[in-house]
């Protein structure tokens, strides 16, 4: 059996959070057998644990002007947000193109290059380059993610 550290080097999962997933993640499948039958990763900050020891406020048509629940139901949206930030969790801009994703997948993990990726589903014609290293680069700097790059050439040697 290989140590996480061994496993965070192959897969190049170096960023502090990233290598902290990857080393949480192990251990929760070390303790769980379900978790590491479905090989589910263990997620830094889940929102599964905000909010759930007050329930929402309910509304009663009967008893409550709109008025009313509507301060409750804000003062709940606090609370939830309150808890939310003191969990770690931060706003973070949402990026919907799950190609972006793939794409970084690709360059990170399976090391390919830009020009490869955009020959993967056979319609690179619809895609520049540009626009995929851009896409690249801006997904890694959302998910906080250092891609290193290879080389083109060698660096000099003073010989």
């Amino acid at each position: 059996r290989r140590s996480p550290d061994a496993w965070i080097e192959q897969w190049r999962c170096s960023d502090p959070w990233l290598a902290q997933v990857a080393r949480d993640t192990e251990e929760s499948w070390r303790r769980d057998a379900i978790l590491r039958r479905h090989r589910h990763w263990q997620h830094e900050v889940s929102w599964w644990g905000v909010g759930v020891e007050m329930p929402p406020p309910r509304f009663d048509p009967i008893s409550d002007t709109v008025e009313s629940y509507l301060d409750r139901a804000k003062g709940y949206a606090d609370t939830v947000l309150a808890q939310a930030k003191e969990s770690g969790l931060v706003d973070a801009t949402i990026k919907r193109a799950r190609e972006h994703f793939d794409w970084l997948a690709c360059c990170h993990f399976d090391r390919l290059t830009v020009k490869e990726i955009a020959h993967l589903d056979g319609e690179s014609w619809l895609r520049d380059y540009d626009s995929i290293s851009l896409a690249i680069t801006d997904t890694a700097t959302l998910c906080g993610l250092t891609i290193d790059r290879p080389r083109s050439r060698p660096p000099k040697t003073d010989r």
